[in-house]
């Protein structure tokens, strides 16, 4: 009986530690927000990219099979990079200047 509450015993000094102690951090983000210039809607075989500079507005479409293109008024550049063999899971990658 001795050797089974010493069994209790020990389990509850394994799992003491990782409740009396509390794992802190702190996460540092640098630089400025702004205001996207570009809107973008995702349908199933291209990405439309609405962009606004001033009261200027152009609206592109870009094929999601070619991968890469250039947003309107040389604002930047997308890229879609493909997780999966089947193209049907992926990343939008943009890439403003």
């Amino acid at each position: 009986m001795k050797s089974l509450s010493g069994i209790g015993l020990v389990i509850i000094l394994f799992f003491l530690p990782s409740v009396a102690f509390s794992y802190t951090g702190r996460i540092i983000f640098t630089g400025y927000l702004y205001q996207s210039p570009c809107m973008h809607s995702i349908s199933s075989n291209s990405v439309i990219f609405s962009c606004q500079q001033g009261k200027n507005k152009t609206i592109r479409k870009i094929s999601l099979s070619s991968g890469n293109g250039y947003l309107p008024m040389g604002l930047g550049t997308s890229k879609v990079k493909w997780i999966n063999r089947e193209h049907s899971l992926g990343v939008l990658e943009i890439a403003y200047r």
